[in-house]
């Protein structure tokens, strides 16, 4: 890329940045124009917009993967429950012993045995001090 087309395209870069800060500052206007015409956070107004939202994201069917359409709350939750627990359970037993082998062994087999070995009270007794 010539040193002219580098220029331009960081002009244009910067010209969309300018744009989305004026979009923003348009958003946030626009927002301060509605807060003034319909009165604080307690109006009628905000406590409409919000049961609005939650309607609008309400789940209240949904299609399984069987194809089959699922109502209810209780049966929703079920189905979505079902979903997860399938979605993030182990498919099955993995086989190890190939990346095993190629970790070096650093506990020998004595130090195996006595890391196995019953301990007795008087063990307990040195380390409780």
């Amino acid at each position: 890329m010539s040193d002219a087309d580098f220029q331009r395209q960081r002009t244009i870069q910067e010209e969309i940045e300018q744009l989305w800060k004026e979009e923003e500052l348009y958003w946030k206007q626009r927002s301060r124009v509605n807060w003034l015409q319909a009165g604080d956070s307690n109006s009628r107004f905000f406590h409409l917009t919000t049961i609005q939202h939650r309607q609008k994201n309400r789940v209240l069917k949904l299609k399984n993967d069987r194809g089959v359409w699922i109502y209810g709350e209780k049966n929703l939750r079920m189905e979505f429950e079902k979903f997860f627990n399938n979605l993030f359970h182990t498919s099955g037993p993995r086989n190890w012993e190939g990346i095993i082998y190629c970790i070096p062994a650093i506990v020998s087999e004595e130090m195996n045995r006595d890391l196995l070995a019953p301990f007795n009270e008087e063990e307990i007794q040195k380390a409780a001090m």
